[in-house]
Formats: structure tokens, C-alpha cells, sequence
């Protein structure tokens, strides 16, 4: 699990104002994971799926110099109002790295692209506003991790 912070910024040029929005999330991660080489030293492959539900969030809106930073309330998938976000969001990963056994475990290194399968808000009945485009998270995450094996246990 992990709690990963992703936010966007717009721009209305015609009222001059700016909207940055910021979520914290609770990602549930499933990835399987193929291993290619020795036990010693080998490549890995990832590929899966992730669950992310919104935990909570801000806006901050800023026109003519001023700024209003407002908490967004957000509701689970099934209490969601026109307009708002989802709640929740759906994410494919695809990624790779090295491992390497080091001592009872191993030692791995890695990368995952995650790419968004859904849009941010879920607009009903046309009332999205003027030249909107969906919001879609993209990311690239690192890792270092140690995992012990099987056979420690």
C-alpha cells in the first residue's frame, strides 16, 4: 500500500485565474511479477494493476493576485455529485528492475510507469465545463527494496 500525493494545475487565460488541485491517495498495488535469469542475479518484468481511493484534498484557486485554498470533501464511488471527483481511481502499471541475492533475501531495484485508465471526475448530463479535458495521472516510480525469500522462513 502506499499513499502517493497527485495534484494538477489549469489556467483560464479569459478570467486570468489558476486552479491547482492536490489528492492524497491510498493505492492498493497488485503487480505480477516475471523473473528471467539465475536465482543469483536476475531481470524482472511488472505488470498490473493498481486501486487508488482519494483520502483527501485541496484547491486553491487564484485570480488578480488573490488566493482561496479550499478542502475538497470527497466521497466514495457511490456518493459521488456532479462535478466532483470520483473517489477513487484505476491505474495500469508496467515496469521492470534487477535483483540480486544478498544474504536470507534479495536485494531488488526497480522502475514502474503507472498510466491512469479513468478520468478524475465523472461529469454526468453534459456538464463539464467549456474545452475540458480529462485528468489523467502518469508516473514513474523508483524502488529499492529487500525481500526475504521462501526458504528463510
Amino acid at each position: 500500500m502506499l499513499l502517493p500525493q497527485r495534484g494538477y494545475e489549469y489556467t483560464l487565460a479569459v478570467f486570468d485565474s489558476s486552479f491547482l488541485e492536490q489528492l492524497t491517495y491510498l493505492d492498493i498495488q497488485v503487480p505480477l511479477r516475471l523473473r528471467l535469469g539465475k536465482p543469483k542475479f536476475c531481470f524482472y518484468l511488472d505488470g498490473g494493476a493498481s486501486l487508488g481511493f482519494v483520502l483527501d484534498g485541496n484547491r486553491r484557486a487564484s485570480s488578480d493576485g488573490n488566493s482561496v485554498v479550499t478542502d475538497l470533501f470527497t466521497h466514495c464511488p457511490s456518493g459521488q455529485t456532479v462535478g466532483e471527483s470520483r473517489g477513487y481511481d484505476v491505474m495500469g502499471i508496467i515496469g521492470g528492475g534487477l535483483e540480486m541475492k544478498l544474504g536470507p533475501g534479495r536485494l531488488s531495484f526497480g522502475g514502474r510507469y503507472n498510466v491512469d485508465l479513468n478520468d478524475l471526475y465523472d461529469f454526468k448530463d453534459q456538464s463539464a465545463p467549456p474545452d475540458w479535458q480529462e485528468v489523467k495521472w502518469r508516473s514513474f516510480d523508483f524502488t529499492l527494496g529487500y525481500g526475504l525469500t521462501p526458504d528463510f522462513f
